[in-house]
């Protein structure tokens, strides 16, 4: 057998092509399965913890007002009393009575009037909005958070009596 003509035709030619293609082809197919099962595990974690975390505790659905309401959560941030602040962390009582947590980075900037402040200045008492993106765990990754000055008695007062319904 001539191994020379066999290495020269255009049958070996084309059968190495089509291999070629056919493994091309699959590579590209179990990346995009890769893909895939990465993104439905972050929205496996991500849905475990969002109703706790992101105060949707109604049990009306979502026609009875869940997606129609003011009950829509806003997991990009939190606004309210800080509850805890220790360390990287924060606990923020948001206006619709749910405990939301804040992680706060190297990168985060953190204001008080025009002053830039550090994590280890934040008090509990104190009034902060915190504008980030929420993770895996139900936790808001805070890219900026300004502190407040605390809200007049008579909004206190009010946005407690309306928590408690």
């Amino acid at each position: 057998m001539n191994f020379a003509k066999i290495a020269e035709s255009k049958t070996l030619k084309r059968t190495i092509a089509a291999i070629g293609i056919l493994a091309a082809a699959f590579l590209i197919f179990d990346a995009g399965m890769i893909v895939g099962s990465h993104k439905a595990l972050f929205s496996e974690q991500a849905g475990r913890d969002y109703y706790r975390a992101f105060g949707m505790h109604s049990q009306k659905g979502a026609m009875g007002g869940g997606f129609f309401s003011d009950e829509l959560a806003s997991g990009s941030g939190a606004a309210g009393e800080i509850l805890k602040a220790s360390g990287q962390n924060l606990v923020i009582a948001d206006k619709d009575g749910t405990e939301k947590t804040v992680l706060v980075s190297a990168d985060t900037v953190i204001r008080k009037a025009r002053e830039t402040i550090s994590a280890a200045d934040i008090k509990v008492d104190d009034y902060a909005v915190a504008i980030g993106s929420p993770n895996g765990k139900g936790e808001i990754e805070a890219r900026f958070i300004r502190i407040l000055p605390p809200p007049p008695d008579e909004l206190k007062e009010s946005t407690s009596t309306e928590a408690a319904q």
